[in-house]
């Protein structure tokens, strides 16, 4: 069984990594390159074609990802998987889908942009928008290069290391931006193992599907801010100057200044993660946001919470399904993303109250 699981870990993540690279912009060419070029072409037709094919492969994605993580959850509290194997499973699978392509969120290149009006043309970002620079190549494929930055400054300095390691190379910037998240990653999880001491704990975070696609494959910064809100409560001492930091990243985390413990942080982010649609849209990384706390809680008195939030990663994930299939984003698809969201986590509270009606009425 153990080898089955890590054998079949890196099976499912290699086939991510080649399916992603068909959501490559058709505005950007990552490599000129024979091979590349044969093998990309193919790719990109079947995600750009063969949409409802497309999002099928994406549902099987899915179902396995969420399969293993089960199985391996199971082995992990039944201690059938030793703490080297469970490293083991989390690196090779991490660095798999690092080198994937950010196939459902163009936020990486927001962020390889706005360090590039900053360090490459000295511009402030919070007055110059990326549109206004002339003859920058990456607002060929860039999205919402009409706006101003939309992080603060505890983000923009710290990007001045990937973007100096990327030497203007787009590939090279996607991996390097995604490989400096990466870093706050493992950090977090060695955060989540001095806190908890707990291998289930780090794998219940390092293999949950929703980390591994926002935060390795994506490269979402919420990582980053995250993990200086976590600091921010187990150093009392340099409390506020953490939280700062993490709040000037972006924001989400301003009402962990009244928290005392992960529980009650887990519920402000909450509440935070709830009333993101009004600002814009209810985005999967942002439950990223409940996990970072959720983890650091023990699974045998919180278990209800843990199941809860599982469900909802499902749910959140599914939420691409309608774009990899019709690739709109309006209208209708609006609907079916908020459906498609609360759907497990409905399926699975009616189970809850349905295996508790028949246990009451068996003793009567």
């Amino acid at each position: 069984m153990k080898q089955f699981v890590i054998l079949g870990y890196i099976f499912i993540a290699l086939l991510f990594l080649i399916y992603s690279y068909g959501f490559v912009d058709k505005n950007l060419v990552l490599s000129t390159h024979p091979i590349y070029q044969t093998i990309h072409a193919p790719l990109q037709y079947f995600v750009f074609e063969k949409r409802g094919w497309a999002g099928m492969m994406y549902v099987v994605f899915l179902l396995s990802l969420w399969g293993f993580y089960g199985v391996t959850l199971h082995l992990v509290h039944h201690q059938r998987l030793t703490f080297f194997e469970i490293k083991k499973i989390i690196v090779i699978v991490s660095a798999i889908f690092l080198f994937s392509f950010p196939a459902f969120s163009y936020d990486i290149f927001n962020y390889i942009l706005t360090s590039k009006v900053v360090y490459t043309y000295t511009e402030n970002p919070w007055l110059v928008r990326p549109i206004e620079i002339p003859n920058e190549p990456n607002l060929a494929f860039t999205r919402a290069a009409n706006k101003t930055a939309l992080y603060g400054p505890t983000w923009i300095a710290l990007t001045v290391i990937p973007h100096l390691v990327s030497m203007n190379h787009v590939w090279v910037a996607i991996i390097a931006f995604k490989g400096f998240v990466a870093a706050f990653f493992f950090f977090f999880l060695y955060i989540v193992w001095r806190v908890t001491k707990s291998v289930w704990n780090v794998t219940a975070f390092a293999l949950n599907p929703l980390v591994l696609i926002t935060v390795l494959n994506e490269g979402h910064n919420d990582m980053v801010m995250m993990t200086f809100a976590v600091l921010a409560l187990l150093i009392p001492r340099f409390k506020f100057a953490l939280w700062c930091l993490s709040v000037l990243v972006k924001g989400a985390t301003i009402l962990l200044v009244f928290s005392r413990s992960f529980a009650q942080a887990y519920w402000f982010m909450f509440v935070i993660f709830m009333i993101s649609p009004f600002r814009e849209e209810m985005y999967p990384w942002y439950f990223v946001w409940c996990l970072s706390f959720l983890v650091l809680l023990p699974y045998t008195s919180h278990r209800l919470l843990y199941m809860f939030s599982f469900s909802l990663c499902f749910g959140l994930l599914l939420r691409n399904l309608p774009y990899i299939v019709t690739r709109q984003y309006e209208g209708y698809n609006q609907i079916i993303r908020t459906a498609v969201t609360w759907l497990p986590l409905v399926m699975l509270m009616s189970l809850i109250l349905w295996r508790r009606y028949i246990v009451t009425k068996k003793k009567r």
